[in-house]
């Protein structure tokens, strides 16, 4: 019963936060953040929320029937022109993030604070964060408080 009040209560809580939308990054390997959200399916997805709508997850092909067992939304990579920013980057994986990311926070009309969780290599989140604070002005990268939304 608490885990199910705490998730509905992700809007409060990011509204007392004045938090606009979150990401959970992640790989197939644990992530809490992810799990929490996604009801324990243990798909590698991004998840993606905007303050007051659902939480959508986002996996590769192969990952879909896995995610569809969270009873969320579910879109594919390829929804967000993946495989055209592949091709365009070639050979620039910050650039191809970047796009990706942008592609995926326009979809949803997503523009002001972010915060961003999950279990992410340390170097690679330190320069995705970089990427995204350079190249993409229409949010800003926000901290959550301590304890996150997550842990309290």
């Amino acid at each position: 019963m608490e885990y199910e009040f705490m998730k509905f209560d992700l809007d409060r809580l990011m509204e007392e936060r004045n938090i606009d939308a979150f990401l959970i990054l992640g790989t197939e390997h644990e992530n809490t953040d992810r799990e929490y959200i996604t009801n324990g399916v243990h798909a590698s997805s991004t998840v993606i929320k905007k303050r007051g709508a659902d939480p959508v997850l986002i996996v590769s092909g192969m990952e879909m029937d896995e995610a569809k067992k969270s009873g969320l939304p579910v879109m594919n990579v390829f929804d967000f022109g993946y495989a055209e920013i592949l091709k365009e980057y070639r050979g620039q994986p910050y650039a191809v993030q970047r796009e990706y990311y942008r592609n995926i926070l326009n979809h949803f009309e997503i523009t002001g604070r972010l915060a961003i969780y999950g279990t992410v290599s340390a170097m690679g989140f330190f320069k995705l964060t970089n990427t995204l604070r350079d190249g993409l002005d229409f949010v800003e990268l926000v901290e959550d408080e301590h304890p996150d939304i997550f842990t309290i």
